[in-house]
């Protein structure tokens, strides 16, 4: 009896040890399932293997800056979510009619730069190339950056000497729930103004 119930806490602590270790690579910028694989494989030897492969910096994939970019520049954080995309809203309206370059970002996890096949790159791409064609006249650059959301986006506002910093969010409190984990963290990290921009409905 006493020897069955160590296994099964044995095997109990050698599970939560493993998801213990995805969880950590995560929320790192590794969230692809085969790490969660590896990590009740590993147990709690997931978190000494699993630090190793965490990067702890954002770099960019994908820079395409706009023909002029003087005057006031407005970074926007875009993950294709009807948020981000009310954001792009708000910031256009904002520099309506001033010399302003806008800056359309999308992070996307290293897993997804790690992909042979480029598909989840070449998508963020895609999406911020047709977003700035919808703005004729207006400057636009667009920048695919590797990373975690809030981290990278803060860097790409601080490298880019940007005057803005718009993200997107559901709700209407500044609550740790409804404000959401990405621009809460960029609120943390940004030493660059940033403008929060709920979702009505």
């Amino acid at each position: 009896m006493a020897g069955s119930t160590f296994v099964w806490v044995a095997l109990l602590v050698w599970l939560l040890g493993g998801l213990a270790g995805y969880y950590y690579l995560y929320r790192h910028g590794h969230p692809h399932p085969v790490w969660l694989l590896g990590g009740l494989v590993l147990g709690p030897f997931s978190l000494l293997v699993f630090i190793d492969r965490v990067e702890r910096t954002s770099h960019v994939i994908v820079d395409r800056p706009a023909s002029d970019t003087s005057g006031t520049k407005v970074v926007v954080g875009l993950d294709g979510s009807p948020g981000s995309g009310e954001a792009l809203e708000v910031a256009r309206r904002l520099v309506e009619g001033r010399p302003c370059c806008l800056v359309l970002c999308e992070v996307v996890d290293y897993d997804t730069e790690d992909d042979p096949s480029g598909e989840g790159v070449a998508a963020a791409t895609q999406r911020l190339e047709d977003l700035a064609a919808g703005m004729p006249g207006q400057p636009v650059s667009v920048e695919v950056v590797a990373g975690r959301p809030a981290q990278a986006l803060a860097e790409v506002a601080e490298q880019q000497d940007a005057d803005l910093l718009v993200v997107g969010t559901r709700g209407r409190g500044l609550s740790r729930t409804v404000l959401g984990s990405v621009a809460e963290g960029v609120l943390k990290a940004s030493r660059r103004p940033v403008l929060v921009v709920h979702r009505n409905g």
